[in-house]
């Protein structure tokens, strides 16, 4: 009678280790039956699936599928990377390409997201997770109304500007505008019943007053010797604007001096031996109407010619690809 009672007692004892262990909340529980079934998108919510090694992970790999439906809504609005938006007054037209939108995208900013199921199957977390479209427009219309502050921050000092002032505002304006357009083909994205026409008629005013400003300003450029084909490069820059050049005393002065030492190096290379450096210092003044000086900027560059110190100094390839890719205006201001 003492062994059996002995050996329930350790029957027992193992069963209850068994239990014990079998249900610590350690492990995550493994399922190979359990499935999600994924609910369709409403005008209210968003949903997607996401799988990884962790619960973090499935939550944001379904976030990211959640991002690639934002974009492909974005980019068949766009057509040869061009959105036309209609107004009242008529149509109008903000360039933006599909892989800056697509970028933009896969950047939003995710708030209050719900993990609706998640489970742990075949070595994957897999997670369901909801979206609240009203929140995620709220969040990006703060996000608007900050930029739209900026810009009118920008332009109340713009209007109040001499003319090369309004180029150096001009710069910060149009960039703040493309973010906020930005901005606004999300939230169109999002929830097209938000209604972004304000902003849209205001910046699209805003550019027209700039452009119409522009053509009617007019600039004397002038230079030492060294600086002769910058100068040329300048006007015509600034001619593809719009903007006017002329040598009247009266009206806003861009100064343009150049500085450079010689320079030659002993190489094996026969070619690049025969070359003649100039190591150049380009100071860009202007100043207003009242003989003020309202923006100085200096560019250090190298150039290099095989007919000479002269020649050297008078390329302008090196100005040429700082115009192509910041602008003229920006080249001149250093902004």
């Amino acid at each position: 009678m003492g062994d059996k009672r002995s050996y329930m007692r350790v029957f027992f004892l193992f069963f209850s280790l068994f239990v014990f262990f079998g249900c610590d909340g350690a492990k995550p529980e493994q399922s190979n039956t359990k499935r999600i079934v994924q609910p369709s998108d409403t005008s209210r919510y968003f949903y997607a699936i996401g799988y990884g090694n962790t619960q973090k992970e499935a939550k944001n790999d379904a976030l990211s599928t959640i991002s690639e439906k934002i974009s492909l809504k974005l980019s068949s609005e766009f057509s040869s990377s061009v959105k036309s938006i209609k107004e009242n007054s008529g149509e109008r037209v903000f360039d933006e390409s599909t892989n800056n939108i697509y970028s933009k995208t896969k950047e939003i900013e995710y708030e209050d997201v719900k993990v609706k199921q998640s489970y742990f199957q075949n070595g994957k977390w897999i997670a369901l997770v909801e979206v609240d479209k009203n929140k995620l427009v709220s969040t990006y219309a703060k996000k608007l109304d900050k930029t739209d502050n900026k810009i009118q921050t920008q332009w109340d000092i713009y209007q109040k500007s001499g003319d090369f002032e309004k180029l150096k505002y001009s710069v910060n304006i149009k960039k703040y505008i493309k973010e906020a357009d930005k901005t606004i083909t999300l939230i169109d994205a999002i929830n097209s019943d938000f209604d972004t026409r304000k902003y849209l008629r205001k910046y699209e005013r805003y550019k027209d007053e700039i452009q119409k400003a522009e053509s009617k300003m007019v600039f004397r450029v002038v230079g030492d010797k060294n600086s002769k084909p910058l100068v040329s490069l300048v006007k015509t820059s600034l001619s593809e604007k719009n903007i006017s050049c002329s040598d009247d005393i009266s009206v806003p002065t861009i100064k343009i001096t150049t500085k450079a030492q010689k320079r030659r190096y002993n190489v094996e290379n026969e070619r690049f031996a025969k070359l003649t450096f100039a190591l150049r210092d380009t100071k860009i003044e202007v100043r207003n109407k009242q003989n003020r000086v309202v923006s100085t900027v200096v560019y250090k560059t190298k150039s290099a010619s095989s007919k000479g110190f002269e020649d050297a100094i008078a390329r302008v390839d090196k100005y040429k690809k700082m115009i192509k890719q910041t602008g003229i205006v920006v080249f001149l201001t250093g902004n």
